[in-house]
């Protein structure tokens, strides 16, 4: 059987852009700290980021990169030393230098918990008011969903900058989908007190409450929230404090009202139903 190749040795010496891909997604997915410095030192080469693809390439959808491939790997892999790879990316002047590659950053950098300041900082950069980055960096502060993360968030909701109908869609896709999460629920919480605009209290109400897929979203979209049964003790205890809060505190229509009253039944239904 011929020996394995050099996985490293591959990053340096290939001209092959599928060589290069496999070599990188095996040191991704790796935990070899010598590997992964090479792995590193390549992401950050211009040159060899163009061997993995063309710069009209990088221009299109990232989905289709073959960089994609080896950040999925790296954002998979649970060892701390890819957790560092991902850091190490974020203030590589070479690989920011393509917009498709800094989307691919922002979704493998969620996994890293908690949140450093340099990711922060990261994170608050492409998260700017309509700088075509801020949606992918929404969901990955809703996804990290360390405290560092939500406080971000919660800053993104509140500053006024960011205009109130991107706000809207946030929480139709990205607050929805995580509105399961206790940390979040608090922020949440936060929010309704006071931070959030008041013209969209009722809508976060909405989000965390109801789902109304036909009226929120264009038929080739849509976004899903998770299983009643995915909810924690805590989790349950921080839905009845919003319902609560809203129901106090907040003008409220007869159907959020409503639906306030059915999701706490249903999720004390599924808290008591048999496994």
């Amino acid at each position: 059987m011929a020996d394995e190749p050099d996985n490293a040795l591959v990053l340096q010496t290939s001209n092959n852009p599928k060589e290069l891909r496999r070599a990188a997604m095996l040191i991704a997915a790796g935990d070899s700290e010598a590997d992964h410095k090479a792995l590193r030192g390549a992401l950050n080469s211009e040159v060899f980021l163009l061997k993995l693809n063309t710069e009209a390439e990088y221009d299109s959808d990232p989905n289709r990169l073959r960089l994609r491939h080896i950040m999925d790997q790296l954002e998979n892999n649970q060892a701390p030393v890819a957790r560092e790879t991902i850091l190490a990316l974020i203030n590589s002047p070479g690989y920011l230098k393509s917009g498709g590659r800094i989307d691919l950053l922002i979704q493998a950098s969620a996994v890293v918990r908690p949140a450093t300041p340099d990711l922060v900082a990261f994170w608050d950069k492409y998260c700017q008011p309509e700088d075509g980055f801020t949606p992918l960096t929404i969901e990955a502060l809703t996804e990290n969903g360390s405290k560092p993360a939500l406080e971000l968030l919660e800053r993104k909701f509140t500053d006024p900058a960011h205009e109130n109908d991107f706000k809207q869609s946030w929480m139709r896709s990205s607050i929805l989908t995580h509105r399961n999460d206790t940390g979040l629920l608090q922020t949440c919480e936060r929010m309704l007190a006071g931070g959030m605009p008041e013209e969209l209290r009722g809508d976060l109400v909405d989000v965390l409450f109801d789902y109304k897929p036909g009226e929120w979203y264009r038929p080739a979209v849509s976004y899903n929230p998770p299983g009643l049964s995915s909810y924690t003790s805590s989790a349950r205890a921080q839905m009845r404090r919003l319902g609560d809060y809203a129901t106090q505190n907040l003008k409220l229509t007869r159907q959020q009202q409503e639906a306030i009253r059915n999701m706490l039944e249903q999720l004390e239904h599924a808290r008591s139903a048999p496994p």
